[in-house]
């Protein structure tokens, strides 16, 4: 997920006449040890007669130090950068067995080269009653930490001070209030006399206002804003320096951008420098700006792009309406408790557009109201629904319904859905496939392309006059629905046989899953409303495709899913009105999310999450488990490969497809776990993967990155994240710009292509049973 912010901050010293200015000092560029990354930085100086030079300090942190040439009458720093705030995870470290326990001792070695970091001078008699009042008996070292910073921000009341510099600990303790430099100071100087190694860290604070109201505690800020921070960093072996913020209580997160780590404040100034003597003006400002935001589940839609959502709404009811069609279209949405799993109760339905919105949208409201929410995490950090969300099209009075009055038009609603696999995967669930909850009829049957055409021939004319719903039925149902009753296209509320006095002409599309926003369902539900609107107004003529291996093959893929969509949206706009592909990139994002991307030799290397058909295995319960063992990825290479390159994961080389000039990419297929039932359980799971960029032409490796299957640190995650943010930096945490296979790769494999796959199952030619493919070598 991406969310770069631009932060302009401005500086201004004003005289009252000129006079010249010493040598300045400015720490006012992220620290190397600054866990966002910062795509972009700028520092400008005035007056422009002036010479700059960056260096470094004794710690690391970046200094420009800046040399005057001519009197002048005013000096201004501004500072311009981009900071990609994806979530990080504070408490993504661990921490040295010997020190994981409070009282511990630092190695001689590492205790000499944080000398500095660990001098204080003698306590006062308030911080001396403060320290006494610390438990030193044996406890968790990470779990006293985050107490003594809770408890400095329950004890200290945050105030604004434009006085230089910092208050003493017994004053800052006496009147019982600072700024975040005093309580920074203070938490710095607390750790040193308990023995624990702390810096003092200047740098900029960053909040953004949260996509939704947190259901509990503070309500976070009104409006993007952006200031100067202080908070204090401890060394803990194994961990490094960990961030705590006294004025939140809290740990430092990825709005916490360090300026410069020292340690005493007067060494993390963010401006140091001489003038002759005059009388100055000071004065300072922030700009907070969002540059680009992927959709996420809490905000898919800007507010402009939503409202032409809404226009396109009213434009489908004006087609349908113009024809002479009524078509009530409703959805059952399951909601599950934040923290169980029970599903819970409402089926909004309406004929026209604003009502849809409305009873929609209010749902969801209600929905999250009451606790309840649209999906739930994995333990991996992705999002799955909290189960399906089926379409019902039809109307109140049956035979005012379009697919009563024009029964053939479900036979043309089957075939453009055949045709265009993005509408099976695109909108499902987790579990796609002919094991899945609602299976195409070519995932069960490979006839199914010549029996749908068959179908299909012998309903023209079915319409009007000669329109026989209970003959249509009879024609459908055996083939859009298995003996088990699943399908991706539902016809037990049409014309149920056994029931005739039933017959409610409902056509429902069954394949659907819940979604995380009320947008999303309503975007959704646009989509099917137009394509039907399409279908009424226009004959839908090409033959059923015979997909075969491709469709799993491929349209599992991400490129492929997105690509077959804006067909389908190309479709709908030769006889309707015209669907913005961006306003379905909220649901493409959500369903194939990024695991990262990187830039080597000028080619981009991107890596999303991929769909995988899970096969049922034979057992005792009257629904089979699914075997969950395989997994699926893309990889995307965008950028001039021209035959120089070659991409290998765990040395296996990939069949890149051409998808453009500049542009290829692959699927690969790995066993991500083994469960205590699965297919082959002799064959190795897949820890890691690592990703080589070959160089044909020095035979070696030109760099890469790693995606773990599991958690990088070895372990892997078993319980749930609690919210959004720690499921994305559990997302974030599995991917690295690091590791390729080093030295000459020695002869590079063919890529395989068998009957020309685009996704490489890395199963095949793993390495011996009981391995963990792991390796960067060739297997």
């Amino acid at each position: 997920m991406v969310r770069h912010v631009a932060l302009t901050h401005h500086t201004a010293y004003r005289y009252d006449g000129p006079v010249r200015l010493g040598p300045h000092l400015i720490r006012l560029r992220p620290a190397p040890h600054c866990r966002s990354a910062i795509p972009a930085y700028a520092l400008e100086v005035t007056p422009a007669a002036h010479r700059l030079h960056w260096h470094q300090d004794p710690h690391g942190n970046h200094l420009a130090r800046v040399l005057f040439q001519e009197p002048t009458e005013t000096l201004t720093v501004t500072v311009d950068l981009i900071v990609d705030m994806t979530v990080v995870n504070p408490f993504d470290f661990l921490v040295e067995p010997a020190a994981a326990t409070f009282p511990f001792t630092y190695e001689p070695w590492l205790r000499r080269d944080l000398q500095a970091f660990l001098e204080h001078g003698p306590a006062g008699p308030r911080l001396s009653a403060w320290l006494a009042t610390v438990d030193r008996d044996p406890t968790d070292t990470v779990s006293l930490l985050v107490a003594l910073n809770l408890r400095l921000h329950q004890d200290l009341a945050y105030t604004v001070r434009f006085e230089p510099g910092v208050q003493d600990p017994e004053e800052t303790l006496a009147l019982g209030r600072g700024s975040c430099r005093d309580s920074a100071w203070l938490l710095a100087q607390v750790c040193r006399h308990l023995g624990l190694a702390a810096r003092f860290v200047s740098g900029y604070l960053i909040q953004l206002v949260p996509d939704e109201p947190p259901r509990e505690g503070p309500p976070g800020v009104a409006a993007d804003t952006a200031d100067l921070h202080a908070w204090a960093e401890v060394y803990l072996p194994g961990a490094g320096w960990v961030g705590f913020d006294p004025t939140s209580g809290l740990l430092v997160g990825e709005g916490h951008i360090p300026l410069a780590a020292t340690p005493d404040p007067v060494s993390a100034a963010p401006v140091t420098g001489t003038n002759t003597p005059a009388k100055v003006e000071f004065s300072f400002g922030f700009e907070v700006r969002r540059m680009a935001e992927t959709p996420r589940p809490a905000r898919p839609y800007a507010d402009a792009t939503w409202a032409a959502v809404e226009a396109c709404g009213h434009r489908v009811d004006a087609a349908l309406r113009d024809a002479g069609v009524v078509l009530t279209t409703g959805t059952r949405l399951a909601f599950v408790p934040a923290r169980a799993g029970v599903p819970v109760g409402p089926e909004p339905e309406a004929a026209q557009w604003p009502a849809l919105v409305e009873d929609i949208s209010g749902a969801y409201a209600a929905a999250r109201s009451a606790g309840l929410e649209a999906g739930a995490f994995l333990s991996d950090g992705r999002t799955v629904p909290a189960g399906l969300s089926p379409v019902r099209l039809g109307e109140a009075q049956p035979e005012a319904g379009p697919f009563v009055r024009r029964p053939a038009l479900i036979g043309t609603l089957a075939a453009i859905l055949h045709n265009h696999p993005s509408l099976s995967y695109l909108f499902a669930g987790r579990a796609v496939g002919a094991k899945g909850p609602a299976p195409r009829p070519d995932e069960r049957d490979p006839e199914a392309a010549d029996e749908l055409a068959l179908a299909r021939a012998q309903l023209e004319g079915c319409e009007g006059a000669g329109a026989d719903p209970a003959f249509a039925d009879a024609v459908l149902r055996p083939l859009l629905t298995g003996a088990d009753g699943r399908g991706e296209i539902g016809l037990a509320a049409y014309h149920p046989p056994h029931a005739p006095a039933e017959r409610r002409g409902v056509v429902s599309l069954d394949g659907f899953a819940m979604l995380p926003h009320a947008r999303l369902c309503l975007a959704r539900l646009l989509l099917v409303r137009a394509l039907v609107a399409r279908l009424w107004l226009r004959p839908y003529d090409r033959a059923p495709v015979r997909w075969g291996r491709t469709l799993h093959d491929r349209f599992l893929l991400p490129y492929f899913a997105w690509a077959d969509l804006l067909a389908v949206l190309a479709e709908i706009a030769e006889a309707g009105p015209a669907l913005d592909p961006a306003w379905f990139r909220p649901h493409f994002e959500m369903r194939f999310p990024l695991a990262g991307a990187v830039d080597r030799m000028g080619l981009r290397l991107e890596l999303r999450h991929a769909l995988e058909a899970w096969p049922a295995l034979a057992g005792t319960g009257a629904a089979p488990a699914p075997d969950d063992s395989v997994e699926r990825l893309e990889l995307r290479v965008l950028g001039p490969v021209h035959g120089r390159y070659a991409v290998l994961c765990n040395g296996r080389r990939l069949p890149l497809q051409a998808i453009a000039d500049e542009a290829h990419v692959a699927g690969i297929r790995f066993r991500a776990r083994r469960p205590p039932s699965s297919r082959h359980p002799g064959l190795p799971v897949t820890r890691r993967l690592v990703f080589d960029l070959i160089d044909l032409w020095s035979g070696r490796s030109a760099g890469g990155c790693t995606w773990y299957v599991d958690s990088p640190a070895g372990d892997t995650d078993e319980v749930p994240p609690v919210n959004a943010y720690e499921a994305e930096s559990r997302r974030r945490a599995r991917f690295s710009t690091l590791g390729h296979t080093p030295g000459p790769v020695g002869a590079i494999p063919e890529a395989p292509h068998a009957d020309g796959a685009v996704t490489v199952d890395l199963r095949r030619g793993s390495a011996a049973p009981g391995g963990d493919g792991a390796s960067g070598s060739l297997l």
